[in-house]
This record gives C-alpha cells, sequence and structure tokens, in this order.
C-alpha cells in the first residue's frame, strides 16, 4: 500500500501488502515531531483526497483528464512530482485497471486514462537527461508499454539521485547494443517485460551483453508485469545469475540498493 504523509502532502514508503496500491494516509516523522511540539496545528488537509476523488471520477466517466489542470492544481498542493507519481497517479492506474477488469469501465476509458498518463509524464518534461548517464531503461522488443518505466526514470532521478534515460526502443543486435553503449556509457540497463515471452528477448541483450564487454561493470535489470509470471529467479527468465529482477510492488526498496551500485564515479564499461 502507498502510506501517504496527509499534513505535508508527501509519499512516506511503500507498506505491505505490496501488490496492493491503495492510499494509506500517515503521518512522516517532520510532521509528527512538528504535531507533539506545537509547530503544527494538526489539522489533516483534505485536498489532496478530494484531488485523487477529482481525477477518478473523470477517468471513470470516460473523460479526458486535463494535464495542464492535473500540473496547476499539484503546484497549488505543493505536491511534488516524484510524490504525484507515486502518491497518486500510480494508485489511480491501479484502481482503474481493477475497476476495468471489474467490468465497470470499457477498454477505450482505460486507455484513455492511460494515455492521459504519459501525455502528463511529457508535460512534466521528457523522461530522462543527455549522456552520459548512469541508468538506460527501454521496454523489451515486443512490448509496446512506456509508463512504468517512464514512471521508474523519474523516481531514479528524483528519489535517488541516479542520472537515467528513457529509449523508445532497444537494441536489435549487438552493433546496436554496443553503440548504446558508446553514447550513454551506462552502470545499468533496465529492461521491461510485459508479457513472459519478452523475456527471451532480455536475455539476448544478457548474451550480446557478455560479448561485448566480457566481466564488465555494466548491470542488467529486468522487471514489469512479466514478473508476476516468471517471478524473480534470474534462472527462470534464462539469465545469468548476477542478472538482476524487480518487482513492480517492491521498486522502492530495490531502489536504494541500487543506490550505491549506480552511484556517481562507478565505473562504466569501456
Amino acid at each position: 500500500m502507498i502510506n501517504w504523509c496527509c499534513y505535508c502532502n508527501t509519499f512516506i514508503e511503500q507498506i505491505e501488502p505490496l501488490d496492493d496500491f491503495r492510499v494509506s494516509h500517515g503521518i512522516c516523522p517532520k510532521c509528527a515531531e512538528g504535531v507533539m511540539s506545537g509547530e503544527i496545528d494538526g489539522a489533516v488537509d483534505e485536498r489532496v483526497n478530494d484531488f485523487y476523488r477529482d481525477i477518478f471520477r473523470l477517468a471513470k466517466k470516460g473523460r479526458e483528464v486535463e494535464v495542464s489542470e492535473v500540473m496547476a492544481r499539484a503546484q497549488e498542493l505543493d505536491v511534488q512530482q516524484s510524490d504525484l507519481y507515486l502518491g497518486i497517479l500510480q494508485p489511480l492506474l491501479w484502481r482503474i485497471g481493477q475497476v476495468f477488469e471489474a467490468g465497470r469501465i470499457t477498454v477505450e476509458q482505460e486507455h484513455l486514462f492511460s494515455e492521459s498518463v504519459q501525455k502528463l509524464l511529457v508535460q512534466f518534461g521528457e523522461a530522462g537527461v543527455s549522456p552520459p548517464v548512469q541508468a538506460v531503461l527501454f521496454p523489451a522488443a515486443g512490448n509496446t508499454h512506456t509508463i512504468g518505466i517512464n514512471f521508474l526514470c523519474r523516481l531514479l532521478l528524483d528519489r535517488v539521485e541516479i542520472k537515467t534515460t528513457v529509449i523508445d526502443r532497444g537494441p536489435n543486435g549487438p552493433d546496436e547494443l554496443s553503440a548504446l553503449l558508446s553514447r550513454y556509457q551506462p552502470n545499468m540497463l533496465g529492461i521491461s517485460a510485459a508479457l513472459p515471452e519478452h523475456a527471451a528477448y532480455i536475455a539476448d541483450v544478457a548474451r550480446w551483453m557478455e560479448e561485448l564487454t566480457p566481466g564488465g561493470q555494466c548491470r542488467l535489470l529486468a522487471g514489469g508485469p512479466a514478473v508476476a509470471v516468471l517471478g524473480t529467479d534470474p534462472a527462470a527468465w534464462g539469465l545469468p545469475a548476477d542478472a538482476e529482477i524487480c518487482a513492480p510492488s517492491g521498486v522502492l526498496g530495490f531502489l536504494q540498493n541500487l543506490k550505491g551500485a549506480a552511484a556517481p564515479g562507478a565505473p562504466n564499461p569501456a
């Protein structure tokens, strides 16, 4: 679940159950200290709840969510970009998915909301930064879903300060991978798999990496919805034992573990 501070409107942490993206309202340590000392009057800010409900109502009615309005309200509430992604848009995407699975909205309505979220990511600025970077994220061949890796890119940038970029299409063969490594000089490649069959492409990339940089320092990270079927054992993905598999529900804890390995100054593959 998403633990959200209802005093300062910030994401606190992800709590059990990790596969449940409903929002649980709490208080962060800083605000708790302020309430105890009397610096904060203890009044809960209900405006974010109204913000969440308004977006949900629009999505459920099949009406387009205006990106400019979302941005304006987030700024008015002093909700930072990463908190907006984690504590509002992420649970809304999950909830709209639940409503769709229950047959209460059409596939067109579900797609419209997903497209609105994608537009919002673009409006905040193209995900990523110019090379050289510490991490490059891209979808597996055949995977057309990019919202997840754009979320991850913003989290890597905003939460753990790992210089990250997203590219729309991954390398098709060792020559293209070599060009990618030369251009971006990353410490880590992250590949998103929507379906189990996408794992074969990730295994190809792992093989090309080993051919190009035997024993190199560039790490391979795989994740996405396919984790629900294949699990987090690299062997089930056809990957070497040192590959890392990240379940979407555990991404925040995983990012903290990545911070040191992809930190500035870590060696890049030649």
